[in-house]
């Protein structure tokens, strides 16, 4: 290695010497070489990491990763698509020094050298190993050094190129989205991040010290007439700032920082000032955790009256990302948010309304989508402007299933906030289901799930079940026939569905109903039965027990995984379906096959039900079917049942208070509402199906009694 080095080292300065020569393919093969020795090097300490820790091999190593560091050029002429530049007599070469960077970090991270040893240590040999290595990088890190590659890194390699000012001008959303929003590649500014980093993590101390005199030099520069490199060099601070905000956070008065600098930087003074204004917004959102409450509606402010409405689109769409963090903050408060709401949705939608690149309509729909989930019924006075965009932006999405799924999460999230009177949006929304719920849509597989919470919401807030929504139960009934991937929110719109269309509904499509819910229940597992169970409860309340026959291929389906089901949790909610069969019908209870194991279901795993009203249901219908005396079972555990009873009866007879939340469930099955504020129709009918509830107008212990002295 020392003697690979050594050639490494001469063919770098030769290389040097020759960049800009007539051989370019020459120097190209040269460069590539070079890289891949780095590579070796790299490799070695993470695969042979003591081998490299040999006084003679990491000494060398690690002073010629420090020259290729600090080397830096002293004029920026660069095109954005070279691998290197070169200035006078330095070393610089851009893919050397981001290796360089890698290689440096693979070796401060190296779990290797940075072993805690015991005292009571046994294998010497390791502990010397570790303690040589960790001596080496201990005389090799000495502040000075640390010092120069920190300079040199916030001062030179951070700062934006004349290639990246270029692309800001010709392809701003492109600069954004590959600088801003996460950058794959590995890239200089990158590597420089990444390696500052590795030294607040390893050097904290060191790293802090010198990033306070930068700060402090940069404070005493005066804000008006600052030359560019300056502002440059501010905007790599600011850059650094942003990564090392825990770090700094006991050296940096965030408050007065901001008070006495950073509001001024927000200023534009000239076209320039617009770098530092975007780093500006990112060190905000960096440091959201040291702005008061008190300093937010500024803050919403700078964002609102003056990044988003910036010309230009790099600002504009950090002005999103900056907005996306406070609004998704803990300490997010609605009331100081909005003053500033209308103007934050205006300017989303002339983002989303002019933005050429679709990565940033998803951005701005993703903001546009928070806020309606935030701030609720307070959008309602401009969900017109809201609704009139979704057109075009849809029909010009094409292929982009990204854009189509914000587009649906926004429709969503739009009818939780009109509540009732979301029906005015049918005209929009109406067309975006049938295309995103249809299962042959050539789009389905990636926003169905997003269509189906629309298609949930949508028939949460209507009045009245629209005839061409109520079509689309057979899109969800070839869904629920063909997989189980959505299984608990299809039968939750299922559910839905015939809460809101009632016994017109289910007299109009019980055929395909009717057939999805048998073929579940024959198909699926215990834990996706409970899913379906709460839906065929819901139909037992709503159909007249006159027309129970046409669920005879559902409970006889029923009835034969009642005898196969091992799930306890299973079995006692498909007694609660019984249950309630019995309780409106015990003429249909004579006929269900099994009748001994639901006995057995209703008794034995009674103690299983959490809710005092799904135990309630589960008495009466024990209950209804002593009446009948059609079950041989009955008669013959006259004894167990009369236990059964006495039990029932005295929890019924005693008052818990505890118990007076779950005597308020509107259903025998709980079901999580869905986000939501405001006027909520679902609920209502969900109430009014509570209040005409049989089950909540017996009085239990009375009727216990009554049929005591017809078990004796």
């Amino acid at each position: 290695l020392p003697q690979l080095l050594g050639i490494l080292k001469v063919i770098h300065q030769q290389y040097v010497a020759a960049v800009g020569g007539p051989s370019a393919s020459e120097q190209s093969l040269v460069l590539r070489g070079m890289l891949k020795i780095l590579k070796l090097f790299k490799d070695l300490v993470a695969f042979h990491p003591w081998s490299f820790s040999m006084r003679e091999v990491i000494a060398p190593i690690l002073e010629y990763l420090y020259v290729n560091i600090t080397s830096t050029l002293e004029q920026q002429n660069g095109n954005g698509n070279q691998a290197q530049q070169v200035a006078g007599n330095s070393l610089f070469v851009e893919d050397i020094c981001t290796l360089s960077m890698s290689v440096l970090q693979c070796i401060t991270r190296s779990s290797s050298y940075r072993s805690c040893l015991s005292k009571g240590e046994a294998d010497t040999v390791k502990r010397q190993l570790v303690e040589g290595a960790q001596q080496l990088l201990r005389d090799f890190f000495l502040k000075e050094r640390l010092d120069a590659m920190i300079c040199a890194i916030i001062s030179h390699h951070m700062t934006l190129k004349q290639g990246d000012l270029e692309k800001w001008q010709v392809s701003p959303e492109e600069f954004h989205h590959e600088n801003d929003l996460g950058n794959f590649h590995e890239t200089l500014r990158s590597e420089s991040e990444k390696l500052l980093c590795s030294f607040l993590e390893n050097f904290k101390e060191e790293t802090v010290s010198t990033m306070m005199k930068l700060i402090n030099q940069i404070q005493s520069m005066p804000q008006a007439g600052i030359q560019f490199s300056q502002l440059l060099l501010k905007e790599s601070l600011y850059n650094a700032m942003c990564l090392a905000a825990y770090d700094l956070h006991d050296f940096v008065s965030f408050q007065s920082f901001f008070e006495n600098y950073l509001v001024k930087d927000f200023v534009l003074q000239s076209e320039e000032s617009k770098i530092i204004i975007r780093r500006a917004a990112y060190l905000l959102a960096a440091w959201i955790a040291d702005v008061p409450d008190g300093l937010r509606p500024q803050v919403y402010h700078l964002l609102v009256q003056q990044l988003l409405p910036c010309e230009d689109m790099v600002v504009k769409l950090a002005g999103c990302t900056v907005l996306r963090v406070f609004i998704d903050d803990w300490n997010f408060y609605e009331d100081q948010f909005e003053p500033f709401l209308h103007q934050a949705l205006h300017h989303l939608l002339l983002i989303i309304q002019h933005a050429y690149d679709f990565d940033s309509q998803v951005q701005s729909f993703n903001v546009l989508c928070l806020i309606l989930e935030r701030m609720g019924t307070r959008v309602k006075p401009f969900a017109n402007d809201i609704i009139a965009l979704i057109p075009d932006v849809w029909q010009k999405a094409e292929d982009q299933s990204l854009l189509k799924i914000q587009v649906l999460n926004a429709m969503q999230r739009l009818m939780q906030c009109l509540g009732a009177s979301s029906m005015s949006t049918y005209a929009i929304v109406v067309p975006l289901l049938h295309y995103s719920v249809d299962p042959d849509s050539p789009e389905s597989a990636s926003i169905l799930e997003d269509a189906f919470l629309l298609l949930r919401s949508t028939l949460q807030f209507a009045s009245e079940l629209d005839p061409q929504i109520a079509e689309l139960v057979h899109f969800i009934a070839k869904h629920m026939g063909r997989s189980t991937e959505y299984l608990p929110l299809a039968a939750e719109i299922l559910e839905a569905y015939v809460l809101l269309g009632g016994l017109a509904f289910l007299q109009r499509y019980h055929g395909i109903i009717f057939s999805t819910l048998a073929e579940a229940i024959h198909s699926i597992n215990g834990r996706g039965l409970l899913f379906i169970l709460p839906t065929i409860d819901l139909i037992l309340q709503i159909l007249p027990p006159s027309d129970y026959g046409i669920l005879e291929t559902v409970l006889g389906r029923l009835s034969r995984r009642l005898l196969e089901e091992t799930s306890d949790e299973a079995l006692i909610h498909i007694g609660c379906v019984f249950a309630r069969l019995s309780i409106g019908s015990s003429k249909s209870m004579s006929q269900v096959a099994g009748s001994e194991v639901l006995l057995s279901v209703w008794m034995e795993k009674y103690c299983l039900l959490s809710s005092k009203k799904k135990r309630k249901i589960v008495c009466l219908g024990v209950l209804a079917a002593l009446e009948t005396e059609a079950w041989p079972a009955l008669v013959r555990r006259r004894n167990e049942l009369k236990c059964f009873l006495l039990d029932v009866g005295h929890e019924f007879k005693v008052h818990n208070p505890l118990d007076d939340k779950d005597d308020d469930d509107e259903s025998c099955f709980d079901r999580e509402p869905p986000f939501g504020t405001g006027e909520d129709p679902e609920a209502s009918r969900r109430s009014y199906l509570w209040s005409h509830d049989p089950v909540n107008k017996v009085n239990l212990p009375q009727l216990i009694g009554k049929l005591q002295l017809n078990i004796e």
